[in-house]
């Protein structure tokens, strides 16, 4: 079933945020009415009044403040209605719907017939603010995404929905992914996987951004200074807003990766270290995760994904480094691939990671269906790809290696 979605406009948003605060210094509940748009499966909100009649304590909305809303939407040629009430909730941070809340939504609901099904409480606390609908099948106030957008407009029905032009999103929508590092390869991956629909990301990264970042990173100037976690999570959100994320500014061998990891569909090494990688590995076979790990080589001359299955048909990341013979990791390669492996690594353009990322993308939502791609490793030469070369790019399936510490299968 596709949930439902509310979109408010950012002036609206921030208008009905101000005189919440203004309640808040004084400990008074605030509210108005909501108007904008309904569809079947969506509401756009494009106008709130902001005059409340109190009594006992309560903000009860003005109807004739909104009614003047309606009138000069009305004059405009514009079809819009309510669509519900907001309020404040000045005695708590997260937004929770109060016994009187679902009390109100129900007696609306009923009383009237244009919301039944459809009645929309705004709930604007002192750091979140949340949408919900009333659901007068389970009697409930449920939660549904609130995505604040440029402006509102009576959109058609078939393009009001985020997804709804993307084949296979919404069966994205139950998968979790972990992502661990999220640099310029990790991020992408982030973006791409957001926008193919997956529901629910765990993301693990340390770092700030820093300016260097910038050119070779999905968020801009307006995240330098933050944590990696939290703008790419916003990013997230920003193109999916059906997901959860949970963010966990952590180094990667600190205490509490694997339980991070329990329960994800799929898992993502992304730190540029082989030994970091290495570690997330060690906890998804652990798990009876799959792995997908993408790594930009020297000069961006050279790209490689590592996917490690879940069922154990194939080797692990530790195989695959053994196989291109830095099982060491003191990058000493074999000389059919130490031009890949057998240089320092330099930073790389977007255009030279773009192979190795698609691919990791592609192997991504594979395994998120249960679909095997049946390769270990996927190495690219970039050069040769850009130029229309033959064969740029060679996969390989690794055995288990039977003397590997972590999966320890037959022997090559």
């Amino acid at each position: 079933m596709v949930p439902r979605i509310v979109y408010i406009e950012r002036r609206v948003l921030n208008g009905i945020s101000r005189e919440a605060r203004r309640g808040f210094q004084k400990k008074e509940e605030r509210c108005g009415k909501l108007i904008g748009y309904r569809y079947r499966d969506a509401l756009v909100i494009a106008e709130a009044s902001k005059k409340g009649l109190y009594s006992s304590g309560r903000c009860l909305p003005d109807s004739e403040s909104a009614a003047e809303l309606l009138r000069a939407y009305a004059e405009r040629g514009l079809p819009a209605e309510l669509i519900g009430d907001w309020h404040s909730h000045w005695f708590e941070d997260e937004p929770r719907p109060s016994g009187g809340d679902a009390i109100a939504a129900r007696a609306i609901s009923r009383r009237y017939e244009e919301y039944r099904g459809s009645y929309l409480m705004l709930l604007i606390a002192r750091r979140k603010v949340a949408a919900y609908l009333y659901d007068p099948g389970r009697d409930l106030l449920v939660s549904s995404p609130l995505a604040p957008i440029w402006r509102a407009e009576k959109f058609e029905e078939e393009d009001v929905l985020v997804g709804s032009r993307h084949g296979g999103f919404w069966e994205m929508l139950d998968k979790t992914v972990t992502i661990v590092g999220l640099g310029s390869g990790g991020s992408m991956i982030a973006y791409l996987l957001a926008e193919a629909g997956v529901g629910s990301f765990k993301l693990v990264d340390p770092d700030i951004l820093a300016p260097a970042n910038v050119t070779r990173h999905f968020v801009g100037l307006g995240g330098v200074g933050a944590m990696k976690v939290d703008v790419v999570a916003k990013m997230i959100r920003d193109h999916n807003p059906y997901t959860s994320v949970e963010r966990f500014p952590m180094k990667v061998d600190e205490e509490g990766l694997e339980e991070i990891m329990k329960g994800s569909d799929l898992a993502l090494a992304m730190t540029d270290s082989h030994s970091s990688n290495l570690y997330v590995n060690d906890m998804a076979v652990k798990l009876g995760v799959p792995l997908v790990s993408a790594f930009v080589g020297p000069g961006s001359k050279y790209a490689d994904v590592i996917l490690v299955p879940s069922d154990g048909s194939r080797g692990c990341y530790r195989c695959v480094l053994s196989y291109t013979g830095i099982s060491k990791l003191n990058m000493e390669a074999p000389p059919r691939l130490k031009a890949m492996y057998g240089q320092p690594v330099t930073g790389a353009l977007h255009v030279n990671m773009m192979p190795a990322i698609f691919e990791a993308v592609k192997a991504s939502l594979s395994l998120l269906r249960r679909e095997d791609p049946k390769y270990s490793l996927l190495y690219i030469d970039v050069e040769k790809l850009i130029r229309g070369g033959l064969k740029p790019i060679v996969k390989v399936s690794v055995p288990r290696r039977i003397d590997c510490p972590i999966c320890g299968g037959v022997s090559s």
